[in-house]
Formats: C-alpha cells, structure tokens, sequence
C-alpha cells in the first residue's frame, strides 16, 4: 500500500479517536448577547465552541482523505442537503444555520468514522472520555459543589445558589450532576448514549473468547455511567434508559445473554453490585421525589410541573399563529424564553407544518437503509417528549447527530441482521 495513503488514513484515524473523546467538551467563546425587552435573551447568546472548529477540520481531513472522498458524494448523503437547505431557509438569521453544521456535521463524522476505522475505536474514544466526565459528575454529587473554568466551558454550581439545578428533600437543597454541560438534563442524555455505546462493545467483543478481563472493565463502565446517571436525576434520561434496556435485551437475548453472564468475572460483578447499592442508599430520598413522592409538600416539583404546562399553554398559542411555516428557527425563545418541553412540539412550532413535512422525507431519505436500527431512536424519542434540549442547544444538537450516525453506520456495528 502506497505510504502516503497510509500516513493519511493514520493521521485521519488519530483526529477521530480525539475528537470522540473530546467531544463532550463545552469549551467556548460568546460573542453576542442579545437583550430583547429588557432582559437577556438566553436563548439568542450566540457562541461558537471549540469543538465546532475541530469537527470543521476533521471534516475536511475525511474529506480528502484517499478513498473516503467518494462516500461524501453517494446518493443517501444528498438528503443531508436537502436537510440544510431546510434549516437554513427557515433560520432567523444566518448564524441559526450552525444548527445544520452542529447536527449533520456530527452524524457524517460518526458514520464516516465507523465504517472506516471501526466502531470498537470510535465508540472506545467517546466512552472513554465520557468516564472521565462522569467521575467529575460524580464528584459534584458526592462534594455537592462544582468548581468552574472557563477554559472547559464548565460553570460553577453549589446547592444554595438560586437557579442551580437541585432536588429539594425534607427541606434540603441536593445539587444534581451537571457533568459539564449546561444541565443535568443534557448530561443524562450524553450517558444514555455512553450506556448505549458500551452495550454495543459488549456485543461486539464477547465473540472474543480469549479475554475476559475487557468484557469486565466494560461492566464497571456501564455502572460508573449508570451511577452517574442517577445523580443526574434527570426523568427523561432514566425513561430512556429503560427505553433502550428493553430494546437491547429483546435484540440481544437469544445469542448474548448467557455469554454476558460467563464471561463478567465474579469479582467485577460483585464489586458493581456493590456500588449501585450505594449509589441508591446514598440516593434514595432524592430519587423518591423525583419520581413523585410527597408531591403536594414540594414546591420544587409543583413548580416544575406547573412550568410545562404553562409552557404547553403557550405552545398552542404560538402554533396557532404560526402553524404554516412556524416562527422561524431561534424566534420562539423570543417571545418566551422558556421552550415548551418537548423537542417535537418546539421544532414543529419553529419550522411550522411544511418544514416539518420536508424534514421528515429527508429524514427517511437517509435512514430507509437502517430502518430496523431506527429503534435505537426510541430512547431519544422519549427523552424528546419531556425535553427541548436536543432541540434548542447545542450539545443536544450534537447528541441527535451522534445517534444518526450510529444508526446510518449501524450495517458495520451489527455485522448479522437485527432481530
């Protein structure tokens, strides 16, 4: 093989295995902030992150990288276009158009990644560096504080700060995750996806016979991301995870199950169940509120309930006005600042019934290959219906366009047909 294809698909492999790792970093500049009635408009900051830049360089390393140019240009890609020409006809203003390069950006380095370089290395890379975001999580929880640099994109939290994201027990203000995102919300989100991620190693590596010390470091990885996740306490992503639990042992059941359990070794197996019984002794007052108990007693949970309905209320009432072609990417947020939670109905109120429609032809247009993997969605699907985030920030954005990339590869992450 001529060397310099050799150097090039080396240098290309090396860009993929630290962008996936360093892909949940929020490290940013804002350059804009917009006030709108006298108040600042949250949702109108604009910011480009560092990451943005990298996935612009990555791209174009794939790009011209020998053999991968051709994959940029095959028919299925071209509905990404048709994608981008939906969002940037109907954004606000051009800037809402990195919307596009966020999202189909992500997913075209994902699947371009996996099926040129493997998806033990890139799904390896991303676990990785999700591990060390999520003993930082864990940290926040366990010192209920969070100390912040603006060289990471991190933000200071503590429990008496007004504002922070807590969980009120018997009168006490218990911090939640943050990781290092913005909300613990989005946090829970990127861990589905790491839980996601390591079941899918597992899948891949337990036709390895010959190692069973890898199969067992996966193990604990899937509780550190399990524990990290309850500390997030975060509804939507705890129904995603069992979304994707019952999904994946329905797949998996008949050919893996009883393989899983030989070759986790004893020790690992007993250890993990050991810290989960601690994460939910340790926790377990918390989780009873957010799953509702004393519900009439917590003014934090009334209030966070009384947010979507009202948020709901308003919903129908900008949909109304604008259920053609929708307010226009961005200008929701405008008129109130607290979306409607729920990624579905705010899209739909942002690019209206006609963009809606042509998103959903593209949108079949790229994964009517997959359509059995689609069902790797449905965690997102649920998370989307209590959440905005994947919607309205960047780092949901981001999330959707790694999943889609997932999917679209998913011919090289499950090499038999999908039950």
């Amino acid at each position: 093989m001529d060397k310099k294809i050799i150097t090039k698909y080396l240098a290309t492999k090396y860009l993929a295995i630290v962008f996936f790792f360093l892909l949940p970093l929020q490290t940013h500049l804002t350059f804009f902030t917009p006030m709108y009635e006298g108040r600042v408009w949250s949702f109108g900051v604009q910011r480009i992150f560092a990451m943005e830049i990298f996935l612009g360089i990555f791209l174009l390393a794939l790009l011209f990288a020998t053999s991968t140019t051709k994959s940029f240009f095959q028919k299925k890609y071209l509905w990404l276009i048709w994608i981008g020409i939906i969002f940037y006809a109907w954004a606000a203003g051009s800037l809402e158009a990195l919307h596009l390069f966020r999202l189909i950006g992500v997913g075209i380095a994902t699947s371009v990644s996996i099926k040129r370089f493997g998806a033990q290395t890139i799904l390896t890379s991303f676990v990785v560096g999700m591990l060390l975001v999520s003993i930082f999580g864990a940290f926040q929880y366990l010192e209920q504080t969070s100390p912040g640099t603006k060289w990471l994109g991190i933000s200071s939290h503590a429990p008496e700060v007004l504002g922070d994201s807590v969980v009120l027990v018997k009168g006490e203000r218990i911090l939640r995750s943050y990781g290092v995102f913005e909300h613990p919300n989005i946090f829970g989100g990127y861990l589905v996806v790491a839980i996601i991620s390591v079941l899918l190693l597992f899948s891949q590596k337990i036709k390895d016979q010959s190692n069973t010390k890898n199969h067992s470091m996966l193990f604990i990885w899937l509780v550190i991301f399990f524990s990290a996740l309850v500390w997030t306490f975060s509804r939507s992503a705890w129904l995603g995870l069992i979304t994707i639990g019952l999904i994946l042992y329905w797949m998996f059941k008949k050919k893996y199950l009883e393989k899983i359990k030989l070759k986790i070794k004893p020790l690992a197996l007993l250890s993990s169940l050991g810290l989960i019984i601690i994460v939910f002794v340790i926790s377990w007052s918390a989780i009873q509120t957010r799953l509702g108990q004393n519900y009439l007693q917590n003014d934090f949970e009334q209030r966070s309930i009384s947010e979507r309905v009202e948020g709901f209320e308003k919903w129908k009432e900008i949909f109304s006005e604008n259920w053609l072609l929708g307010t226009r990417v961005g200008n929701y947020t405008a008129d109130f600042d607290k979306p409607v939670h729920n990624s579905f109905l705010l899209a739909l109120a942002e690019i209206g019934v006609i963009g809606s429609l042509f998103f959903t032809i593209c949108f079949y247009g790229v994964f009517c290959e997959n359509k059995k993997a689609l069902i790797l969605f449905l965690p997102f699907v649920m998370i989307a219906m209590f959440d905005h985030y994947l919607w309205s920030s960047y780092a949901g954005l981001v999330l959707v366009g790694l999943v889609a990339g997932l999917i679209h590869s998913s011919s090289t992450i499950f090499p038999q047909k999908l039950p």
